[in-house]
């Protein structure tokens, strides 16, 4: 068995979370240039992210280590020309400057989201943070060399303090508004970043940057320098993601809906394929849930399906996944479980809910569940596994209702039970 399938999971998964699915766009969009050498696609990026990642946890409580490793990262293979003319210089090194920034924005980002969880982490942002300022600086101070036109420095100067990237892009903001203001521009037409974005971005305007600046040369660095603007915007939107899946929940129950179990259960068969790591599918249908909407109406039948969402949400947590299905139909999925245990788990919960009370409009309004449990075998498929699950949801019903079934027979359940608490 190789790694390599269990790193597609591992992507598939990031790119449910908020914060790596913008990694992804911007690694598509803006950065895209960073993808090359060991990131030679979005898998190697995903891939590399992670062990790096690791070794920076690795290494938080030794900043001098940290801050040594940070330094001499290159992810793109490509040595960097030593005592070359400066263009050379730049052109090699450019590439290595990029990639670190969007790698070290990335991990800053991700150990700011936990550092309240450990609070050990907090001495590796402070490092990740200063290296990342000066990355920065250095990427700009390139751009003095490479265009020679004295726009730069005098940004670099102004950056030299700044370090949190909103600010950074707020004063780039400013400089490149009186740079323009400098070749005719007028102070409305440039004082912010969306009228910028309007002047680089409108072809139609193309000959009003010719008259403005005469030569190639001064329009290229300041489309440059418009691009670098961009790209620390970019890095900016990345820091109001959140680190949670991005789960479409369903409108009335606020459980994921359809679509996300339908991503959620191609997660667990990848990696249930790949770490073996078992996993069971319960079909879990409310019972007479026609006679209820017939009897008392559909807000009545609305407010069961709520509460039964609750309960299966309460009762059946992470890192379970519980959601809805259809109609008065759930799915459940548990995690690192075998049959017998995902059988027990349905019989107690059924047996805690008969213990519970339920009123709506102050009339008692109690409800039960039919659940069928299917293992996944190494041989399936997603719609064979639900297939089963479904069919045994239905033998559930046929039996009386209110209960689980799963083909495992009680007597060989208990016997299976009392052989794992004896391991």
């Amino acid at each position: 068995m190789t790694a390599e399938p269990i790193y597609l999971e591992k992507v598939d998964s990031y790119l449910v979370d908020e914060f790596h699915k913008g990694l992804f766009e911007l690694t598509c969009g803006l950065w895209a240039d960073v993808l090359h050498g060991d990131w030679y696609c979005h898998l190697g990026f995903f891939k590399s992210l992670q062990s790096h990642y690791d070794q920076v946890v690795e290494l938080r409580g030794k900043p001098s280590q940290l801050q040594s490793f940070l330094e001499y990262l290159n992810f793109s293979r490509r040595p960097g020309s030593q005592g070359a003319l400066a263009k050379e210089f730049v052109q090699s090194w450019m590439p290595i400057w990029r990639q670190r920034i969007f790698f070290l924005n990335a991990v800053y980002l991700t150990l700011k989201n936990r550092v309240d969880e450990d609070q050990s982490l907090g001495l590796a942002l402070s490092v990740i943070k200063q290296v990342l300022h000066q990355h920065v600086l250095t990427v700009f101070s390139f751009l003095e060399t490479d265009y020679q036109t004295g726009m730069f420095a005098s940004l670099c100067n102004r950056l030299e303090p700044v370090v949190e990237t909103g600010e950074k892009v707020a004063v780039a903001v400013n400089n490149m508004s009186a740079s323009l203001q400098r070749y005719g521009f007028a102070l409305d037409e440039v004082n912010d970043w969306q009228k910028q974005r309007l002047l680089f971005k409108t072809y139609a305007l193309q000959p009003r940057f010719n008259e403005a600046f005469k030569d190639w040369g001064t329009q290229r660095a300041h489309n440059g320098f418009h691009h670098e603007i961009e790209r620390l915007l970019a890095l900016y939107y990345l820091e109001g993601l959140t680190h949670k899946r991005g789960h479409s929940l369903d409108g009335l129950t606020g459980l994921p809906d359809r679509k996300s179990f339908d991503s959620e259960i191609q997660r667990w068969m990848i990696r249930f394929k790949t770490d073996q790591e078992p996993f069971v599918c319960g079909m879990v249908d409310l019972d007479e849930f026609k006679k209820v909407n017939d009897t008392y109406g559909h807000q009545t039948g609305d407010f069961v399906l709520k509460a039964a969402a609750e309960f299966l949400r309460v009762t059946f947590g992470l890192p379970d996944f519980v959601g809805r299905y259809g109609g008065e139909e759930f799915v459940i999925l548990f995690a690192n479980l075998k049959l017998c245990q995902a059988d027990e788990k349905i019989a107690d919960a059924i047996s805690r809910l008969g213990a519970l009370t339920f009123e709506y409009q102050e009339h008692p309004l109690p409800f039960t569940f039919s659940c069928g449990l299917a293992e996944c075998l190494p041989s399936e498929n997603v719609e064979s596994l639900i297939d089963r699950a479904d069919k045994n949801m239905y033998e559930a019903k046929r039996r009386g209702k209110n209960q689980g079934f799963s083909g495992v027979n009680v007597s060989d359940r208990s016997s299976r039970v009392q052989s794992t608490a004896n391991q």
